[in-house]
């Protein structure tokens, strides 16, 4: 939920991801993009974060994304709009697919959001428009090797 990007935790989290060589979730964001995520109190503390891993030449995730935890009508055209203004690099979507069952139903929250994301995740129309647009979907098997081989 974000919590590894506050003060507390961004030193030890980013130590045991080198040590690892595991990725690390360190999207490069400026200032306003730290504010509209909630995370303006911290802001200046992880913008130097960030230089100094620029500094060690440490893999940065190119673009964050978030996809919508509120019910949005049609959410396969949701993430069409998202994946056609995607720009060059490594883009971290961040959204909580999830299949409705009773396990679901019984969260407080947001049970058909998800489901709505794991339906456009798993539908035909999604996945022919991203190989139209040459993206390559990858999980954080791909993203491991990647960093890999960049430390």
């Amino acid at each position: 939920m974000g919590i590894v990007v506050t003060p507390k935790f961004i030193k030890n989290y980013l130590n045991l991801a080198k040590i690892y060589k595991i990725p690390a979730f360190v999207p490069k964001v400026n200032k306003e993009q730290l504010i509209e995520l909630g995370f303006g109190q911290f802001a200046d503390f992880y913008l130097n974060q960030i230089n100094e891993l620029v500094k060690e030449d440490f893999p940065l995730i190119d673009h964050f994304l978030s996809g919508s935890l509120e019910f949005i009508d049609d959410k396969v055209q949701f993430y069409i709009d998202i994946f056609t203004s995607l720009k060059p690099g490594l883009t971290y979507l961040l959204f909580h697919p999830a299949k409705m069952s009773p396990e679901l139903q019984a969260l407080r929250h947001t049970p058909v959001e998800c489901n709505q994301d794991y339906e456009a995740f798993t539908s035909k129309k999604l996945k022919e428009h991203t190989d139209s647009l040459n993206i390559h979907l990858i999980g954080y098997k791909d993203i491991r090797k990647y960093f890999r081989e960049l430390i």
